[in-house]
This record gives structure tokens, C-alpha cells and sequence, in this order.
């Protein structure tokens, strides 16, 4: 790059010299040029003194600000074209040409007398009066007038001297040699040309004729302001001006001029490329926001959606006001609200992000055509046979029936779009039965804005939707492609102009090879890493994955599968072997994967290019990613019950056996061995203490065993493919501050806690099965979620675990004889910390004070909730969530049942924890299971006599539930206190209370009332222990700070500071807030109302009365100031009516609704014409 940079300076340079000194000094600037590339050739640096070159680019660059300054006004000031004279006409005065005339020196041409003919001597041998006699005799002929405007001379001096600064500095460069070096002879021929170009009198340096006809060519020279501003760009941008401000583009850049270097597969020309479509399967996420979006303030900084982007994307918006310049209101100009509308849809997970990603390939084609000057007239219809996208809009017609604005946006991009196609079902109730017919129809744009044509039109059996819904979605769909190959995106993914280039490189890869290849896999950017640290960290994960992992898995593994989106098929070959989307409900709930096992199983291989690259967004909350994983967990669990997986491992040979275990069904599984390594390490350490046996044969425990390092280390490991994966694209040291950073912020903790997630869900699947889809919804997420929401979303799977592991310690700490019990335990802490801490932790604002009240009363009236969803009672929660243990088989429930006798094993040791010989006939061990069981009796008779009426609840039985209450903490505190081993018995009985309400909710179901009780006293005291934690944090304050830090200090790294986000949202709701029209009409009648009681009066004395004591408090200043604002609300509401009234059509710039670089037939016809009218769309009632 810097030898084409300089390349081009010098041509730039060698142009400028030429156009500005003129034809007089051409011959003397090619001649230095010719000397100077000649040494440069061979290699003779010597005759020049590099250091002194900065010099000469400043003294050029100041030459070049002048004229970029002045040439503008030199042209308006200009009343008449210039022509060109031929060179011929300068000849004489350039130098080495022979003159029969001799001209005055140029110490005499300053005296006015410059147009002497030759027959006058040059030097004069007589005095001073002799010599001006001699000249008065000369019949000098009158000059012709010149057409020329002349150049204002201040000007022209300027100009002069900075001209002589950069030719004294160029004429310096150069050292001086010896009489015996082979440059002696140029270097003396350069110096002379660079003084004739100073001191010739018919020259650049002393005729103002010849200056001003110069500079007056030059300006109107159609390249000159371009060659000159860019010349002066590349001798004084500096690098830090050169790069793009914006991260993403310099990103885009690098990679795309890094991928230039790689093996590319040859281009063919444009008429032999191999053709394909797009296809993209789409449901009812977001297309683009809208206004009630992007002013919303639903997420927990409280601040609006459009605020946050403007403040993530600081250099865009700026680029955003500069190309649009909207008026002060954005809203209320309809094209720039449209503009804004689609700015914020291209920076989230939308599907108008992906529409205009995708049909940059078409953008491409036209690109590549021109390049390879295809007639214009062909050029679409290339277009057309080599690219289509096709969107599967499942709903598209439902949406359309019900008016959903969604609906409007999808037009809207197909009237942008010419070339994009949408296909949905469309479903046509036949009778009054209501039976339903179902259709698969594909529509198209037209020139009218929210105006759609029926392409295609075919009838269906039945209804095509029998399982998850995405696959049959791709299936409907896929008839409508064209081409030879296809290429599946999900709609939170993106596409570069500068990638779509190389696509008709990619293709040629089908047919690279000894085998022909069926799947091309395309490397992955997240694009969603900056919005949080959990999302950065979600990025992190995937670049490894998609880098590293599939690279190996490509070569030398050979086991490389399909992922998803944005691989490409060859459709031919999937086409007649099944298609590419498996859709059986549940067993293909990772549809994708199903296509890489058809694929390996019937033949076929795949590639995975790294010269190209596809956006794709990835979900950046804590929720969306446990929903995440966990859908992955059971997808892997159901795959490995499927047909697909077994004829696999029957069919591959075992090494290839190995490498698919390693990165499919063996990953979940080792990650399932590590979390039930952890439960046998913890009970098995514990029934050691309780039971006195931890040194056997006077044998002390090993520290730091392998297995100690082992799963302390695993949280760590995690990021080794991930520091791999950096320091390959970004350098060592990028890498290490980037792991150090997700260290900082909890990173561990993440991916130990997601290691539990697919433990959990791999193991609940193989058990019981029930895999589902999961959305997961693809949203900018700041939002606090409540306690109550993160106790339904995490308990199971997360703090029911933490909490029976931090029990199981806590007893091993009380009864171990060891002294080196941090150094035994701290890998299995560490896990407890992860599991019941990293849902808060993450959970944006979750120790502000105010929001942890919320939580706590929140979290009071669920527990009480009867009824209803999960969402709104304990009770409907817990049977939702515990109801497959009934249908579970029975090895299923065996296992599970093997679970609890190690409860049961742990509170007996309990009981008799306090005898050396652990025996139930110590008074240490019938004592206080006496006194508990006594005191569970009492509690049951009191129950049954006083509190099993169903009355309505009064003040006296919530007194007397008191009074039980207390009487029952003060008994077991006293029992403790004064009963031998009573706090180990009340443990055991928590371990036998576990056992039972395992058994109970295994055998009789969830609607068990005993396993009811024991699970909710359970979940109010782990509840409890959780919110009593959060609220001192909260009180400390400092903790809420560092967490909100912490947790979005991916997005302050790049700008983004929560604190002035917080602070500018403030300042919006301190200004007044423009008042919607209903609000305006409310306000204006009350004011009304009040000025015609304090001016008009009443005639009843009531009211008489109380128009003088609101009189009184009233002064004339406010009654004026009222009056003054009624006026102006009234004036708003009138031009907003005749605004309405006057105009029913939105005006809409044609090369902006309609983009310049779709397939349009009429773009021609159309540029530069005046905005085209479109009808506005219909307002939603």
C-alpha cells in the first residue's frame, strides 16, 4: 500500500508541475522526472539527501493549499472559457532552443521594457540618457488584448514565492558527487533546469501574462480540483486521518484486504459464473423498529432505544445528520423519519439488516459487469439468472389480513428491493365449516410503494406446519429459488458489498477439487460483541467456534457438519437426497445438524473458505443465552437418540468416530462428566467427615490432585481456543489484554455457569425428553429482570444445585479434620459462586435499591399467587416445571431415585454424627429426633384443628399463623441450644425432608400437597438467603456501581459511558415533552375552561365564590401567560389539521426509497427527476 501511495503522489506531483508551470517548463520537468525515476531503477540513492524530502512535501503541500483555496474564486471571477495554444507556440522559449531575437535581461524587464525587438543591443555600452534615447527610437508594436481575466496579483505573488521556496528546497535535495561518479553529469543538468525554471523572463517565475493564462487553463481543467485536493490529501492526511472512524469499518477493510492474500479459487467471467439464491427463513421477529420502539423506555437504564444507539454508534449518527440534515423534529418530516426508522434497523438484529446485507450480492453483479464491460442493456438480466433471494415470510398473509404494521414494513422492502421475493402460507378458509386451504405463494414489489404482485400461487395438501415451524418454513419456500447452488441466512445476519464480491470465487469451490464438494461453510463476525460484556462474551465464544473449531474440524478432522446459516448447499444434490431441513417435532429440534449428517452419510463433503466472511448477530442477554444453550443442550441430547447418529457410528471409520464424538454428542457428554464428577467429589468427601474415615491407614488427602486442577481449571480452559483464536487474528498481546478483560469482568463465572446449563438440559432430555424451541428474541438488553423471573428461569437448573453443593460443603467444613480445607474445596466453591451468583451478577441494575424493593414485593405476591401461569403463582410454576417426573421410564426413574438415597445416606450420618460408633441407640441420636418429631406432631394437630377450614382468611388467624410461627422458631432455637446434636438432626431431617419430596414428586407427580409444602418452605428460605444478600449489597451502593461498570465495560471501551446516557436521558425528561395531538385538545379545552371562569364570570354565587378564590391566587403576569400558551396550542392544532387535510400523500425521494443499485427498469428514466408521490399507508385504527 505505501509503494502504490507513492506511486501515485509521484504522478500526482509530475501532473500538477506540469499543468501549473506551464508548456514553458514542460520539457524541464520531464527531464528531471526521467533523471530521478532512472536512478531510482537502478539503484542510485546517493545523489539524493532523503532527509530534506519532508521539507520539500511541506513546501509542495503549501502550494497546494493555495490553490485549493483560490481556484474556486478564479474560475467564477473568470468571464470567458480559455482555449489551449499548441505547444509549438512556447518552443522558443523553452530551454536549449535557438531565438533569432534578443530579449532584455529580466533586471530590465522589470522596468516596463520587456517588448523590445532584437535590432536593440543588450547591454548598452553608453550612458544611462544615451540608452533611453536609443530605446525611445524603437517602434514598439501595441500588445494585443488578452481574453484572459487577469488573476489578482496578491494572489500570483503568493503563489510565486511559495513556488520558489519548493523548487529552492527540490534543487538542494540533491548532494553534490564528485567529478567521477556517474550522476555528475545529470545532477548538474537538473540543477541547471531547475534555475532556467527560476530565472527565465518568458516564464512561470516573471510573466503575469503567462501565469494568469496558466492558472486560468488549469481551473477549468476538469481533474485539476480533483488531482489537486488529492495530492494535498496524501502528502498531509496523517494515519490517524486516513482510517475510517468508525471500528467496524476499519475492521471490514483489513479483513478484506488481508483475505486478498489468501488462496482464492481464480474468478471466472461473469457470464460463466455459477448462479444461486438466497433464502431466508422468517417469522414475526422485528423488520424495522418503529417509532414506539425506538422511544421506548422498557430496558432497565430507562432510557430510550434510539439513545442508546446514537451513544453506541456516536460516529454514525454523526454521519447520519450529515447525509440527511433533518430538521429539528425527525419526527415530523416523513422522509427523515423514514431514514431514522431504517439507521437503527441496520444496527440491530432486524430483518431489513439482513435484506439490505443480502441483496448487496445483486450490488456486486452490477459492480463486476461494469468492471468487465457487459452492455448495460444485458446487465439485468445477468442479474436476474445469477442471483435471487427468496424471504420465507411464514405469516406474511396473516399479518397482512390483520393489518399488522409488520405487514407495511415487509412491502416496504420489497419496493425497495425489486429484485427480492417474499413466500409465505397463505391460508383460505373453502366453507363455512371453516375448513382452511393452504397455499404457498411468492409476491413481489412493484413501482407503487406498499403495493404487492402474485408471482406464484400453488395449493398445499394440508397444513404445512407439523413441527418446530422453522424447517418447513425453509421447505415451502425453497421451490421458489433458482440456480445451482443455495444459501441459507438466518435473519439476525448480515452481508458486505466487499464479500459479495468474492461469491462467484466461493462457488467456483464446488467444483475445486478431486471430490466434489456439496456444503461450503462461511466464517462468521459477530457483530453484537460491543453492547455488553455478556454479549462480548458471547462473541468471543462464537469467533472460537467458528474459526478455530471448524478450521480443524475442516482439516484434518474431516468431520466438519452443518451449523446453520450462511453455509451454502449445492441444491441439486440436496434437492434429490431429503433437502436441506429435517422437520419431525423434537428429535430435529437442531435442524441444521441433520443436513451435515445427510450429508456425510450419502457422499458428500465440505469446505470451509476463510477469504470471506458474513456478519451474524448473537443474543446479548443473560436470558437469551441460557435460552440459547439450553436449546442446543436438548437438540444435542435428541440427536443422540436419533437414527442419524447411529448409522454415523456405524459407518465411520475410527478415527473420523473419534473427531465426531469429540465435537458432537461427546462434548455435551464430557461437559455432563465434569458436573457429575463435581456431585461425587462433594458427598463423597462429606459421608468421609461424617463418618471419621478421611485417613485410612494414616493416609492424609492429596492437594492439588489432577482432579482438583481439573475442575478448578475448567472455567479457565474454556478460553484457551478463544485466546487461540486472538492472537491469530489480532496479535499476542490483543489477546492477552482481551482474556485478562473477560477475567476481570467474570468470565469464568459465565462459562462455568453455562457448563451447568447443558448439564442440566442434556441430562433432563436423555431422561425425559421434551426438547422445544426456545425464542429467544433478539433485542438490545438493558432490562432488569426481577428476582421472581430469575428464581423461574434459573432454580432448577442452577440454584437448586448451587444451594445442595454450598449445604454439602459447609457440613464438610464443620465435621472434616483436615486443616488444608480451602485448598480441598475451592474448584467446587467456585462452582457454587458461579451457579447461585451469576444470574444477579449479570442482570443489569440488580443491587440499585430501589429496583431490589420492587424485586422483594414482586417476588412476596408470586409466592402467594394462586392460580394463573407460572408467571403469576408459585404454585402453577412449580407443577409446570416438575410435571415430567410422572412420565419418566423406568430407568429413568431410577436413576433419579439413586439421587436420593444419597440423601437419605447422608441424614442418617447426620443423626448419628455425634457417636463415635455412629449408633441410633446414643441419647445423641434418638434425643433430638425425638424432640423435632414431637415438635412436627404439634404442629400437624394445630394445623389440622385450627387452620384446615377453607374460610376466608380473617385478621385473628393470620395472628394465630403468627403465634405458630414464633413458637416454632423459639422452640428449635431452644432445642439447639440446650439439646445435645439437635443441629445436626434438624440437617438430617433436611436431608430426609429432600429424599421425600423427591420420592413424592417421582411416583405421585407434582401435585403432590406433601411435596408441594417441602418444596415451597425450600424455595421461601433459599429465596430469602438470595434477596437478603442482594439488599446488603444494594445498601453498601458501591457494588451497584462496579457491577453496571463491569457489566457493560465492553461498550464503555468503545465509547459508550452509561453515566452520560443516564445523564442526557434525565436532561430529555427535564425538557418539556412535545404533546401528541389528543394531549394538546385536552389541555387546550381545560385552559379554555379556566380563562372563560376567571374573564366571563358566572351568575350563580357558588360559583361566584369560587371564581374569586381562584382569582385571588392568580396574578395578571400567569392570566397572561396562560392566554399566550392557549394561542399557541391552538395555532399547532390548526396546522397540523391543514396539514392533514391539505395533503393525503407521502412524498418520498425515489432514489432513496427505492435503491439506486436494485434492478429497476425505470431508475433511468427517473434520476433527476423530482420526488415521486406515493399514497400514504393506511393508519391503524
Amino acid at each position: 500500500m505505501i509503494e502504490e501511495a507513492v506511486g501515485e503522489v509521484w504522478e500526482l506531483t509530475n501532473w500538477v508541475l506540469n499543468n501549473v508551470l506551464g508548456p514553458c517548463h514542460t520539457n524541464d520537468v520531464r527531464f528531471i522526472s526521467a533523471c530521478l525515476t532512472s536512478w531510482v531503477d537502478r539503484g542510485l540513492f546517493h545523489g539524493i539527501q532523503w532527509h530534506k524530502l519532508g521539507r520539500c512535501a511541506n513546501a509542495l503541500a503549501e502550494v497546494l493549499t493555495l490553490l485549493n483555496a483560490h481556484m474556486p474564486s478564479w474560475k467564477a471571477n473568470a468571464k470567458n472559457t480559455p482555449v489551449r495554444k499548441p505547444p509549438s507556440d512556447y518552443a522558443q522559449f523553452q530551454q536549449g532552443a535557438k531565438s533569432n531575437s534578443t530579449v532584455m535581461h529580466k533586471s530590465a524587464s522589470t522596468t516596463g521594457l520587456s517588448t523590445m525587438v532584437a535590432n536593440v543591443p543588450r547591454r548598452s555600452r553608453g550612458s544611462g540618457v544615451a540608452r533611453i534615447a536609443a530605446l525611445q527610437q524603437i517602434q514598439t508594436t501595441p500588445a494585443p488584448h488578452s481574453e484572459i481575466t487577469p488573476i489578482p496579483s496578491v494572489h500570483l505573488m503568493q503563489l510565486r514565492d511559495k513556488v520558489r521556496v519548493f523548487l529552492n528546497l527540490v534543487k538542494s535535495l540533491f548532494t553534490s558527487v564528485d567529478e567521477t561518479d556517474v550522476l555528475v553529469t545529470e545532477s548538474k543538468a537538473i540543477s541547471d533546469r531547475l534555475t532556467w525554471i527560476l530565472t527565465q523572463e518568458r516564464g512561470f517565475m516573471w510573466d503575469d501574462d503567462y501565469i494568469n493564462e496558466q492558472l486560468t487553463l488549469l481551473v477549468f481543467d476538469s481533474n485539476a480540483k480533483t488531482a489537486v485536493s488529492h495530492l494535498h490529501g496524501l502528502l498531509m492526511l496523517q494515519k490517524s486521518e486516513a482510517e475510517p472512524r468508525s471500528y467496524d469499518a476499519r475492521r471490514r477493510l483489513l479483513f478484506f484486504v488481508n483475505s486478498l492474500f489468501m488462496d482464492i479459487p481464480s474468478a471466472p467471467l461473469l457470464e460463466e459464473m455459477q448462479s444461486y439464491s438466497v433464502m431466508t427463513p422468517f417469522y414475526a421477529e422485528d423488520i424495522l423498529y418503529s417509532k414506539a420502539d425506538l422511544e421506548s423506555k422498557r430496558d432497565g437504564l430507562d432510557v430510550h432505544t434510539l439513545l442508546y444507539l446514537q451513544t453506541l454508534y456516536k460516529h454514525d449518527w454523526e454521519n447520519f445528520i450529515e447525509r440527511v440534515k433533518p430538521k429539528k423534529n425527525l419526527w415530523k418530516d416523513s422522509n427523515a423519519a423514514q431514514e431514522l426508522r431504517l439507521w437503527a434497523s441496520l444496527r440491530g438484529q432486524t430483518l431489513a439488516r439482513t435484506v439490505q446485507g443480502m441483496m448487496y450480492g445483486e450490488t456486486a453483479i452490477r459492480l463486476l459487469a461494469e468492471l468487465e464491460q457487459v452492455p448495460s442493456s444485458l446487465i439485468e438480466d445477468i442479474i436476474k439468472t445469477k442471483f435471487t433471494y427468496v424471504v420465507a415470510c411464514q405469516v406474511y398473509g396473516r399479518q397482512k389480513k390483520n393489518n399488522d404494521p409488520k405487514a407495511k414494513d415487509i412491502e416496504y422492502l420489497l419496493h425497495r428491493y425489486p429484485n427480492l421475493r417474499v413466500a409465505y402460507i397463505d391460508e383460505v378458509r373453502v366453507n363455512y365449516q371453516k375448513e382452511l386451504s393452504y397455499f404457498s405463494v411468492l409476491v413481489k414489489g412493484t413501482e407503487n410503494l406498499f403495493e404487492t404482485v402474485e408471482c406464484y400461487r400453488i395449493r398445499l395438501p394440508g397444513n404445512p406446519i407439523l413441527g418446530e415451524g422453522k424447517p418447513e418454513n425453509q421447505n415451502h419456500a425453497i421451490i421458489f429459488t433458482r440456480g445451482e447452488h443455495i444459501q441459507t441466512i438466518d435473519m439476525n445476519q448480515d452481508g458486505y458489498v466487499e464479500e459479495s464480491l468474492k461469491m462467484r470465487n466461493v462457488l467456483e469451490t464446488f467444483t475445486k477439487g478431486k471430490r466434489p464438494v456439496t456444503i461450503v461453510g462461511l466464517p462468521e463476525h459477530i457483530f453484537t460483541g460491543s453492547v455488553s460484556s455478556l454479549a462480548n462474551y458471547m462473541a468471543l465464544q462464537e469467533t472460537s467456534f467458528v474459526t478455530l473449531g471448524q478450521r480443524t474440524l475442516t482439516r484434518p478432522l474431516r468431520v466438519r457438519m452443518h451449523y446453520g446459516h450462511p453455509d451454502i448447499f449445492n441444491k441439486l444434490f440436496f434437492m434429490t437426497r431429503g433437502g436441506i431441513s429435517k422437520a419431525s417435532r423434537g428429535i430435529n429440534l437442531s435442524e441444521d445438524i441433520f443436513a451435515g449428517y445427510n450429508n456425510c452419510l450419502r457422499g458428500g463433503t465440505v469446505a470451509f473458505p476463510e477469504y470471506i466472511k458474513c456478519g451474524k448477530g448473537r443474543d446479548v442477554g443473560m436470558q437469551q443465552i441460557y435460552k440459547f444453550e439450553a436449546k442446543l443442550a436438548q437438540g444435542a441430547a435428541e440427536q443422540s437418540l436419533s437414527r442419524d447418529v447411529y448409522r454415523l457410528a456405524h459407518r465411520l471409520d475410527f478415527f473420523k468416530l473419534l473427531s465426531f464424538y469429540y465435537n458432537h454428542v461427546g462434548f455435551y457428554l464430557s461437559m455432563s462428566f465434569v458436573i457429575w464428577t463435581v456431585y461425587v467429589l462433594v458427598y463423597i468427601q462429606l459421608l468421609r467427615s461424617l463418618l471419621g474415615i478421611e485417613g485410612i491407614g494414616g493416609r492424609e488427602s492429596v492437594i492439588l490432585s489432577p482432579l482438583q486442577i481439573m475442575l478448578g481449571l475448567v472455567a479457565f480452559l474454556t478460553t484457551a481456543p478463544m485466546l487461540a483464536t486472538i492472537s491469530v487474528e489480532r496479535g499476542f498481546k490483543a489477546a492477552i489484554s482481551e482474556v485478562l478483560m473477560v477475567i476481570v469482568t467474570g468470565g469464568p463465572l459465565y462459562f462455568l455457569f453455562h457448563i451447568g446449563t447443558k448439564w442440566f438440559y442434556f441430562g433432563q432430555t436423555l431422561l425425559a425428553g421434551g426438547a422445544k424451541y426456545r425464542a429467544t428474541g433478539r433485542g438490545f438488553v438493558t432490562k432488569h429482570s426481577h428476582f421472581d423471573d430469575l428464581f423461574r428461569f434459573y432454580a432448577s437448573s442452577h440454584l437448586y444445585a448451587g444451594a445442595e453443593i454450598a449445604v454439602a460443603l459447609v457440613i464438610y467444613f464443620a465435621f472434616t479434620q483436615t486443616t488444608q480445607y480451602f485448598e480441598l474445596t475451592w474448584s467446587l466453591w467456585l462452582v457454587v459462586f458461579s451457579w447461585m451468583w451469576s444470574p444477579f451478577w449479570f442482570n443489569p441494575l440488580a443491587f440499585e435499591w430501589s429496583d431490589v424493593l420492587e424485586d422483594a414485593r414482586l417476588w412476596v405476591k408470586w409466592l402467594r399467587g394462586e392460580g394463573g401461569n407460572s408467571n403469576q403463582s408459585w404454585l402453577a410454576w412449580f407443577k409446570d416445571e416438575n410435571m415430567y417426573f410422572v412420565s419418566l421410564r423406568p430407568w429413568a426413574k431410577a436413576c433419579v431415585f439413586l439421587k436420593s438415597i444419597i440423601y437419605v445416606f447422608v441424614g442418617l450420618a447426620m443423626l448419628t454424627s455425634d457417636d463415635a460408633y455412629h449408633s441410633f441407640n446414643a441419647v445423641s441420636s434418638w434425643l433430638p429426633l425425638s424432640v423435632f418429631l414431637g415438635l412436627v406432631a404439634l404442629n400437624l394437630v394445630v394445623f389440622f384443628s385450627m387452620f384446615s377450614s377453607k374460610l376466608n382468611e380473617s385478621g385473628g388467624v393470620r395472628f394465630l399463623k403468627m403465634i405458630v410461627v414464633l413458637f416454632n422458631m423459639a422452640a428449635i432455637t431452644f432445642a439447639i441450644s440446650s439439646v445435645d446434636g439437635m443441629l445436626s438432626c434438624v440437617i438430617g431431617v433436611y436431608y430426609f425432608a429432600a429424599a421425600l419430596g423427591l420420592w413424592m414428586i417421582l411416583f405421585f407427580g407434582s401435585d403432590n400437597r406433601i411435596a408441594i409444602a417441602l418444596y415451597f418452605l425450600h424455595d421461601c428460605l433459599l429465596g430469602a438467603f438470595c434477596l437478603g444478600v442482594i439488599m446488603i449489597l444494594a445498601a453498601i451502593y458501591v457494588p451497584s456501581k462496579i457491577q453496571t461498570w463491569l457489566l457493560y465495560n465492553n461498550a464503555l471501551s468503545r465509547g459508550v459511558v452509561i453515566e452520560d446516557i443516564l445523564r442526557a436521558n434525565s436532561q430529555l425528561n427535564d425538557q418539556d415533552e412535545e404533546l401528541n395531538y389528543a394531549q394538546m385538545k385536552r389541555l387546550l379545552m381545560e385552559q379554555n375552561r379556566m380563562l372563560a371562569l376567571f374573564t366571563n364570570g358566572s351568575d350563580s354565587d357558588q360559583a361566584r365564590s369560587y371564581e374569586s378564590s381562584l382569582r385571588s391566587h392568580v396574578s395578571d403576569t400567569d392570566l397572561s401567560e396562560l392566554k399566550d400558551a392557549t394561542w399557541k396550542i391552538q395555532r399547532i392544532l390548526n396546522e397540523d389539521t391543514a396539514a392533514e387535510t391539505k395533503s393525503t400523500e407521502l412524498e418520498v425521494p425515489f432514489h432513496r426509497v427505492r435503491r439506486a443499485n436494485s434492478s429497476d427498469m425505470m431508475g433511468s428514466m427517473l434520476r433527476g427527476k423530482p420526488p415521486v408521490a406515493f399514497p400514504r399507508p393506511p393508519e391503524k385504527q
